[in-house]
């Protein structure tokens, strides 16, 4: 970007390519922004059940009183019983597949009831590829049940019971699940070598490898199985390709939500804001530092954007001009009591004048009498 602050000179605003120049400025500008804030929250990726461990291991934090060892056995049991249910019904799903694979590569099973055949059934294929996508829908929900408790039941033992156990205690509640080699914790004098140390890594990544080979290999079966009976319908060809293609849809939507609830999914890590926003929150004084670490460097280049006349600078607000002092009327009760005031003000003042009247009038001298008084003494003297 260049700099015309060094130049002296203000930033050509009115030229033909101004345009463009700023419509590149400004992509430039998102691209920093969005490479700052990939750097302040960054992006990170988390298996749900890493989530649903360190939420029990908090909620001990939270609540400690919480009996945590009775919860793990009331959910382990729940886990059991829902196991048991599954399985009957995966067992189910399995015969039937392994039945329609067989028949893709065009060997024959015998299948009879009570010594009647129903290989040559017509439809049996469809009905089959039915049933199996109506186990899926119903056993989704109660494989990712399952999935959720077991995370819930791993995250209760490594939260209430001693590092020591936790073998034992995946042994007795995943019994399923292959064990990591046993590695004392009592004995601190005993390590494992560095050649076994690998090799147990190595193990870890070879059943990650496997599983997902079976998920391969089941959607591989799922696919072959599918193109099969969509080519050689038993039925009339039009129901046969819909029975395929609802199934078909309903395994992708069965894929997708395992793979939401079960695969790493990328999270945005907002530590520093959070850490920010209990900074000011208590008003410590490392919150400004928080905050000029987290919006100095875009405040500088909005600035800079600004002074080079790609971004509009913000106008200042005008103040408000005082709008003149009008004293509104009184309401018409307190109008009434001035008025009844002054009714009996003016009343007041008038009897006064009246009482001071009368004594005035009444302490004032007859002059008539000093007059006749007057008379009758002149008349004796002469």
């Amino acid at each position: 970007m260049r700099d015309f602050s060094a130049m002296g000179s203000k930033p050509n605003t009115q030229g033909l390519l101004f345009p463009i120049r700023r419509a590149v400025a400004r992509a430039a500008y998102r691209s920093r922004y969005r490479r700052r804030n990939a750097d302040n929250f960054p992006t990170v990726f988390r298996v749900p059940g890493s989530l649903i461990s360190e939420d029990i291991r908090r909620l001990k934090e939270i609540d400690p009183e919480l009996d945590g060892i009775a919860l793990l056995e009331k959910l382990a049991a729940q886990r059991s019983e829902i196991l048991q249910t599954s399985r009957r019904w995966s067992l189910v799903s399995l015969l039937l597949t392994a039945y329609l694979l067989l028949a893709s590569f065009s060997i024959e099973l015998t299948v009879s009831i009570e010594g009647v055949s129903l290989a040559k059934t017509p439809g049996l294929r469809e009905v089959s590829v039915l049933i199996i996508a109506m186990i899926g829908v119903s056993l989704l929900p109660r494989a990712l049940n399952v999935y959720q408790l077991g995370m819930a039941i791993s995250g209760l033992a490594r939260a209430y019971y001693p590092p020591e156990l936790h073998p034992f205690l995946h042994s007795a509640y995943f019994p399923a699940e292959p064990p990591s080699p046993y590695y004392t914790r009592l004995q601190p004098e005993l390590i494992w070598s560095s050649w076994f140390g690998l090799f147990v890594r190595a193990s870890g990544y070879f059943w990650y490898a496997f599983g997902a080979s079976i998920l391969v290999l089941i959607v591989w079966a799922r696919i072959t199985i599918y193109v099969f009976v969509w080519s050689n319908p038993t039925i009339d060809p039009l129901i046969t390709k819909g029975i395929v293609g609802v199934a078909a849809a309903i395994d992708a939507a069965w894929l997708s939500v395992q793979i939401l609830h079960m695969l790493p999914v990328p999270m945005t890590n907002w530590a520093r804001l959070h850490e920010l926003e209990i900074a000011q929150s208590i008003e410590s004084p490392e919150a400004r530092k928080l905050s000029r670490a987290l919006y100095a460097d875009d405040l500088r280049d909005i600035k800079e954007m600004e002074r080079l006349g790609y971004f509009e600078r913000p106008q200042p607000l005008a103040e408000p001009e005082a709008a003149p002092t009008v004293s509104a009327p009184p309401p018409q009760h307190i109008r009434a009591a001035l008025d009844l005031r002054g009714f009996f003000r003016s009343l007041r003042t008038s009897f006064l004048v009246r009482v001071s009247s009368m004594t005035i009038v009444r302490t004032r001298p007859d002059l008539s009498d000093n007059r006749d008084e007057a008379r009758q003494g002149a008349g004796n003297r002469s």
